[in-house]
């Protein structure tokens, strides 16, 4: 099936148009082929001629068992091995007759880049926990000297995906008499439009929101409104700090007053969704013994923007399961349950209900997934197996 599929890819946006035809209207053959023709406005090498011909039966095969969404993303995924990816996102946007939804979905497959943004304090952990997320020396660990007219920016690649991490130093540590607010904000704002997910990072054994953790909430609700939220997620460092006796209500109080702090600017709602970890860099269980790591990665993911959501996965999947010994990222079955709901809902939109996924991909037309996508599908089945 994947031959099929490649012969498709290779007649470029002509062998996509034919498919959006073909699922569109339900036509077959030449009938397609034509149609196809008279939406490019002209032979453009009679779309592969006879190879297309060849396809158009096989084509048809695929869109009835696996439908539009698997089909089209396979085929960019495959365009974009030799194909610049902003190029095929432009080609992609001016696609007619498809959902917007659709071209995100296919958009993120080739996307293979993830950001995260970090907020918070210098010294508070920032970086050792994304090092300790990633288990590589990603981000710069110890104390430096805040800079107000740049951006801290580190760069890794983790099985071909390539992930930034943006400190934000300036955003607690600049003083606000300065007047850097508003240049400082307008280098942010790229990056939040393309953030993966967000950290708000504290230290649990502080007793209050800090003033320069009040204004970095406020700055970034007043200048990104909900959009500095809604992929966020709140990490609570140095949680070894705090007595076991006195854990859990630590945790609850700190959670609940940074949500305060949030929802004066974006709402209750928006701020109560937004769910909290504790972490320690220095120890793999927090103060109630329980391991910290697959709850933090599992918060993570399900908080992740979808539009960086099937590279994250694929980047993560070799820490979550391990054909010899114990995986790094140790999941339990709600966990588990929760990470493959998410891949459910951000790669196959539902199509995974009833173990539906399960037949269509173990089955002989499995050979359709391959690169990113059969990673993460890998990564969904893998998940399913171990829930069974």
């Amino acid at each position: 099936m994947d031959k099929v599929i490649r012969t498709v890819a290779a007649l470029g946006l002509p062998g996509v148009i034919l498919l959006i035809v073909m699922a569109t209207t339900g036509l077959t053959g030449a009938p397609a082929i034509t149609s196809a023709l008279a939406i490019l406005g002209g032979p453009v090498g009679m779309l592969g001629g006879i190879g297309a011909l060849l396809a158009v039966g096989k084509l048809g095969e695929l869109l009835a068992q696996f439908g539009i969404d698997l089909v089209m993303m396979r085929i960019y995924e495959i365009r974009s091995e030799k194909e610049p990816v902003e190029k095929l996102c432009q080609e992609i946007d001016n696609l007619p007759f498809i959902s917007n939804e659709l071209k995100q979905k296919v958009k993120r497959v080739i996307d293979k880049q993830i950001i995260f943004v970090l907020t918070g304090r210098t010294g508070v952990g920032k970086s050792s926990t994304v090092n300790s997320l990633l288990d590589c020396e990603v981000a710069k660990v110890g104390k430096y000297e805040p800079t107000t007219n740049s951006l801290e920016t580190y760069e890794h690649e983790l099985n071909g995906i390539n992930f930034i991490i943006v400190d934000t130093p300036g955003l607690c540590d600049d003083l606000e008499e300065a007047g850097n607010d508003k240049k400082y904000l307008n280098l942010m704002k790229p990056k939040i439009q393309k953030m993966v997910s967000m950290w708000f990072v504290s230290k649990l054994d502080d007793t209050r929101v800090t003033s320069d953790e009040k204004r970095v909430i406020k700055r970034l609700s007043k200048e990104f409104g909900k959009k500095a939220w809604e992929c966020s997620v709140i990490v609570f460092t140095f949680a070894n700090s705090v007595p076991s006796s006195e854990y859990e209500e630590t945790l609850k109080i700190r959670t609940e007053l940074i949500r305060k702090e949030i929802a004066q600017y974006v709402g209750e709602d928006i701020a109560h969704q937004i769910p909290s970890i504790a972490v320690d860099n220095r120890s793999k269980i927090t103060p109630d013994g329980k391991k910290w790591l697959g709850e933090f990665f599992t918060k993570v993911f399900v908080r992740a923007s979808e539009s960086g959501l099937i590279a994250f996965a694929a980047a993560m999947k070799d820490s979550l399961f391990s054909s010899s010994g114990e995986a790094r990222i140790q999941l339990d079955e709600n966990q588990k349950a929760e990470v493959k709901k998410k891949i459910n809902k951000g790669l196959i939109g539902g199509m995974a209900s009833g173990g539906t996924v399960v037949g269509l991909f173990l089955g002989p037309g499995g050979a359709i997934v391959g690169g990113l996508l059969g990673t993460v599908v890998g990564l969904w089945l893998e998940l399913d197996r171990r829930n069974a």
